[in-house]
């Protein structure tokens, strides 16, 4: 289990669910623990951090072209495997 803010370095920010998920696919097929965070950017909805990437992209809601919401998925990892994870995900 990976102790937030102590244990924990920031690995990847992303705004593509896509990218985020690859990353967290590479990540689990090597056993490397992981957290992945979703936060907004914009517009007026509000993701804890307790709602996974799936929960957040399956929300719909009808908005205006002008309030569109950006996700923004950072994924970190401990300390002690942040070099091995990087060497991974830009294979």
């Amino acid at each position: 289990m990976i102790i937030p803010i102590i244990n924990q370095r920031l690995l990847t920010t992303d705004v593509s669910q896509e990218e985020a998920q690859r990353v967290a696919s590479i990540l689990k097929e090597n056993k490397v623990e992981y957290y992945q965070k979703t936060v907004t950017q914009g517009g007026n909805m509000i993701v804890t951090r307790n709602m996974d990437m799936r929960t957040a992209s399956s929300m719909k809601f009808g908005m205006s072209a002008d309030n569109i919401t950006k996700y923004v998925y950072m994924t970190y990892v401990k300390r002690k495997d942040l070099p091995r994870a990087k060497g991974l995900i830009t294979k």
